[in-house]
């Protein structure tokens, strides 16, 4: 009252953590002039509803907000440039939106829970190696693995849907079951399955689907939010793929089919790999159809061998197992990999069967 700006700035109080994200969404701009901060959790809010930042060159402030990156990093107490920043960023829409998809990206690389997740896994496995010098491929046999899962793009095969022969016929060499898990369609597996007969198992569909060949028998999960999601994409997105389960769209047409599916999003789980978003049922990824195929084929997680090289991995290689990404993996599934290997793709699983097979 005594500045007079009652008329021009609404003093909240305190808000329902509930109705945070629509707060953060009605702003433009987050800021946060903290004298002291440890760790400003109103700032990886804000970033994660992908707003540009203003913070204080103080604390742990410069961790999250990366300056002219993802927002502006001032002095403390220098109230003439936070004002400068503002007006700043005010004025520039173009420029408020390379912050706002900087900053998403940091939070997906470094403050979701996943990624916290990740850098523990990390953490044991390096200790597990220091503890215990035969956790490699070197020292192990094939008679230890009870079954052997591989991703299938740019891990199976170098170029997408192109399977080398001699790849296979390496694998064919392994005296152990084999399951292929992908974010391929039902249909597409199937057909793969015929001509390649080395899969006791497919996990596809990006885990929603799990298929046996010898049997046909196929498990699917399914909910009427994706049913409904399909109907809905399919009428209005002519680049989409609708599998039996699974629907994959190009990257670019994410936020029309987000807007689309706005009603139902909080029921369903967006899965990203290279330049495709995959939707599934809630809580379905890789892991969940790979874990209920093992539970199926009676193996304990911890005595495989997952091979994977995309985002759409990651989920298998937070759960039990001996974990490899091939040398072209995404760095987020090297940093939580056992081992890596030296040559990309298929090279990569051919080198793995090498080692599985000398004595």
């Amino acid at each position: 009252k005594e500045l007079r700006v009652s008329e021009k700035v609404i003093f909240t109080g305190n808000i329902d953590y509930r109705e945070l994200p629509d707060v953060y969404n009605a702003a433009d701009i987050v800021a946060l002039c903290s004298r002291t901060e440890g760790f400003g959790l109103s700032i990886t809010e804000g970033m994660s509803c992908g707003k540009p930042i203003i913070g204080t060159n103080a604390g742990g402030i410069p961790l999250q907000v990366k300056d002219k990156e993802n927002g502006f990093l001032v002095e403390r107490g220098d109230s003439d440039a936070t004002a400068d920043r503002i007006i700043t960023l005010l004025e520039d829409e173009q420029l408020r939106k390379r912050f706002g998809e900087k900053s998403q990206e940091i939070v997906d690389m470094h403050f979701k829970l996943e990624a916290g997740i990740d850098k523990h896994i990390h953490l044991y496995k390096e200790v597990m190696k220091e503890k215990d010098e035969a956790r490699c491929l070197e020292k192990m046999n094939i008679e230890q693995v009870s079954a052997l899962i591989t991703d299938f793009d740019r891990t199976l095969t170098d170029t997408p849907g192109v399977v080398k022969k001699q790849t296979i016929e390496k694998l064919k060499e392994l005296d152990t079951i084999h399951i292929l898990a992908t974010g391929r369609v039902l249909a597409y597996v199937q057909e793969l399955a015929k001509k390649y007969s080395l899969w006791d198992c497919i996990v596809c569909e990006n885990g929603a689907v799990i298929y046996f060949p010898d049997s046909k028998k196929t498990i699917a999960v399914d909910s009427a939010y994706m049913k409904e999601a399909r109907a809905l994409v399919s009428a209005q997105i002519k680049e989409a793929m609708v599998g039996m389960v699974i629907i994959s769209v190009p990257r670019t047409a994410e936020e029309k089919v987000k807007h689309l599916l706005k009603n139902t999003s909080k029921h369903l789980n967006y899965v990203y790999n290279v330049d495709e978003m995959m939707i599934l049922p809630k809580f379905i990824n890789k892991g969940s159809g790979v874990a209920m195929a093992l539970d199926y084929l009676g193996i304990e997680a911890d005595q495989t061998i997952v091979v994977g090289d995309g985002e759409n991995d990651l989920d298998m290689f937070r759960t039990p197992g001996f974990n490899v990404a091939v040398a072209n993996a995404h760095p987020k599934l090297k940093l939580i990999s056992d081992q890596i290997t030296k040559n990309p793709a298929s090279a990569g699983v051919e080198e793995i069967a090498e080692k599985l097979l000398s004595d």
